[in-house]
This record gives C-alpha cells, sequence and structure tokens, in this order.
C-alpha cells in the first residue's frame, strides 16, 4: 500500500511511461522468470491474474461459495477462470452476443442480466463494469461483500447505509495485485486456456489500428496484445 504516483502505485505502461523499448530498468525483485513450457498468450494474462488473486484475497472468497460477476470481458473472463480452478461457483452477466458467446465456449455460466431471476442471492458480487453497485446490492446474501474490480469515473452510487449496515454488507476496493506475481504464475501455469482469451495479434507498428479497434462498438477482440521482435 506504498504511494506513488498521483497516490497510487506507479505502474510501467499506465501512469508512467510503459515498455515498449529494447531495454527497461527496474529493480530485480520485480523480474520473474517465466515455466518454460508456458505460452506467450498466457503469460501476458499473468499480471490480471494477480489482480484477481489479490481481490478474492481480500473479498475472502473460499471454494463452494458463490460470486456474481457483472460483465465479460477480459479481466472478468480471467476472474472467472481463476474461481473455477479454486472450486469458486461463478455466474457472469453480460449483454454483448459476442462475449456471451465467448464466455459460454469456455465451459463458463453466463447469461444475460434480464435472466437473473430477482430473488438469486449470492456470497459476493465482482463488478468488472465499475457501474453497477445498485445491481450488486440486489443480489447479496446477508454480510454479502461488493468487489470493485472496474472503473467508470463518472459514476456514482448512493449508498443506502441502513440497508448496509442491517444486512452486514461490505464494499471492498483492493487496489493493485500487492504481491500476487508468484502465486498468479503459478495460477496461469495451471490454466493453459487463458491463451484462449488472446484473439487478437498486431505488430508494434500496427498500434493505431489496434488501439482505435478497442472503441468500435462492433469490436469482436477479447484481449489484444503486440508480438514484438526480438
Amino acid at each position: 500500500m506504498c504511494e506513488g504516483h498521483e497516490g497510487g502505485l506507479a505502474i510501467a505502461g499506465v501512469n508512467i511511461h510503459g515498455t515498449f523499448a529494447e531495454r527497461f530498468v527496474c529493480n530485480q525483485r520485480f523480474v520473474h522468470r517465466l515455466p518454460e513450457n508456458m505460452s506467450w498468450e498466457a503469460a501476458v494474462l499473468i499480471e490480471p491474474v494477480a489482480c484477481v488473486l489479490h481481490t478474492l484475497e481480500k473479498g475472502g472468497l473460499r471454494a463452494q461459495e458463490r460470486l456474481l460477476l457483472i460483465g465479460c470481458g477480459p479481466m472478468s473472463l480471467v476472474a472467472q477462470l481463476v474461481c473455477k480452478k479454486m472450486g469458486i461457483q461463478t455466474v457472469a452477466l453480460e449483454k454483448n452476443p459476442h462475449r456471451l458467446a465467448f464466455t459460454r465456449e469456455l465451459g463458463l455460466n453466463v447469461m444475460t442480466p434480464e435472466d437473473l431471476p430477482g430473488e438469486d442471492k449470492f456470497d459476493a458480487v465482482l463488478d468488472s463494469s465499475g457501474n453497477q453497485l445498485a445491481l450488486a446490492t440486489r443480489h447479496l446474501v446477508r454480510g454479502g461483500r461488493i468487489l470493485l474490480f472496474g472503473f467508470d469515473q463518472h459514476y456514482r452510487f448512493e449508498l443506502p447505509v441502513k440497508h448496509f449496515l442491517v444486512n452486514a454488507l461490505s464494499v471492498i476496493g483492493a487496489g493493485e495485485y500487492n504481491q500476487h506475481f508468484p502465486a498468479a504464475i503459478a495460477m496461469a501455469a495451471s490454466l493453459p486456456e487463458l491463451a484462449r482469451l488472446v484473439t487478437h495479434k498486431y505488430a508494434l507498428s500496427e498500434y493505431e489500428e489496434a488501439i482505435d479497434g478497442r472503441f468500435d462498438p462492433q469490436d469482436k477482440a477479447i484481449k489484444t496484445v503486440f508480438e514484438m521482435t526480438v
């Protein structure tokens, strides 16, 4: 929980200069060797796996508990695969037809928000969209937890304090990955299906097409990566 750039960690590629360079200098303790049998596609998702593990740990999720995930973007899909490995029961909500189909192809449990019974309650809800706390609140058991996992800087939520107090509900913001990389590497090594999330690859010279395409409503990419020539 150290203080860094603008009150948070100074993360390469997020709020300080990234690693699109031939050389990158950092402290040795932040460098981790990849298993020889791990694909590059799975390896590129280690950082998301680390974020997921940290959030699940802070939320106290245990095997056989039920977790509702709102949205099926790449971070949510990583979370669903990790939860499946950990024995946590998941149900995901998604409106986008392509993401619905892709999630089902991975063998994960997903439905549209309209198909979720109003009386269905979960031990925890992970909001990967960043703007669905009202929906999350409606589907929690007493003692349930909301895990904040998405970013929407314009979203505001009016907290029903009495409801949260009487029902012993918690809202948890875990922050970043917090030293979970060794565990994330081990988890990623056990999840070869992570590689399937990488659906689009570009050369670095194609960066404009790669980035601009993500803002297209018809875009069907799940995870887009750059292939670096060595």
